[in-house]
């Protein structure tokens, strides 16, 4: 148990079930400490991604990891083959999937919004296992988040005061008692987001198929754009509406000027401010004070 508080030590525990009559499945539990960094990275693929702010001085991971096949050779080679590679790296700790069949590549561009890293694809080899991995990190309030997951999963952050950038593909987001400027981007899912105190920064959330539903204080003032194709805008905060917003581009020849009208209404909520840019093609968006 003493392992358990070093920085770096790992824990593995395995246990095998037969899922089905045919299917096999393999679980691990893993856990990790990393120390304290300025950021963290989770780039998840399959499975959910929990962020729970505390009074940590270290970075502590949790995850399960999942390993299903039709047999007991195929389920074997995925849990030989397939881990999650947790490190430091300059002002960041990483979290990321490893397959020999997947390539995670460093991003030379070391932009946030792509966690200084993006996955490439890669052989599409059949392999006859599926992986999953459920991650949770327990991580000092302050940090800095970058989390991504694809499939079949969740991604929940609470209690946080840092910039979070995150991102799903197949699921829900939830913000719930943060406070830092926020990018937030999903396809397939209901996005919802608590702020104890109002983003200092520009800030934008996104869904696809899905409600947009985002709770700020009483005290709230910020300009306001929203778009939604199949879904309405409600508020119960007093709203002033802006004028359409025209920006002006020159065309490739330089000879004369496109003015393209920006899709997006806009409304002011208090004296104004900062802008949060909200926008679901089928979904509601909902912006409401905390009770």
């Amino acid at each position: 148990m003493k392992k358990l508080l070093k920085l770096g030590a790992l824990v593995i525990i395995i246990s095998w079930q037969h899922a089905s009559l045919h299917a096999q499945k393999v679980t691990e539990k893993i856990q990790k400490k990393l120390a304290k960094t300025k950021v963290l990275v989770v780039d998840n693929i399959n499975g959910t991604v929990t962020i729970q702010g505390s009074n940590n001085s270290s970075i502590d991971i949790t995850a399960e990891k999942i390993i299903t096949g039709d047999s007991e050779k195929e389920v074997a080679q995925g849990t030989k083959e397939t881990s999650l590679a947790m490190f430091t790296r300059n002002d960041s700790a990483i979290v990321h999937v490893k397959n020999p069949y997947i390539f995670y590549r460093h991003n030379s561009s070391r932009r946030r919004n792509f966690g200084g890293y993006r996955w490439d694809n890669a052989d599409q080899k059949d392999t006859g296992y599926n992986f999953k991995f459920n991650i949770t990190v327990k991580v000092p309030q302050n940090i800095h988040l970058v989390i991504h997951t694809i499939n079949d999963g969740d991604i929940s952050i609470a209690n946080t005061q840092g910039e979070i950038i995150v991102n799903n593909i197949n699921g829900s987001i939830t913000l719930d008692n943060v406070v830092g400027k926020t990018k937030a981007r999903t396809i397939n899912g209901q996005l919802k987001a608590k702020y104890r105190q109002i983003p200092n920064a520009n800030s934008s959330y996104y869904t696809l198929n899905g409600d947009i539903k985002v709770s700020y204080p009483q005290s709230f003032s910020a300009q306001l754009r929203f778009k939604s194709f199949n879904g309405e805008f409600y508020t119960d905060y007093p709203i002033e509406y802006l004028p359409t917003q025209v920006t002006q581009n020159a065309s490739r020849n330089g000879k004369k000027k496109i003015y393209k009208i920006n899709k997006y209404t806009a409304v002011k909520v208090g004296k104004g401010g900062k802008v949060f840019k909200f926008e679901t093609f089928n979904g509601n968006i909902y912006i409401n004070k905390q009770r």
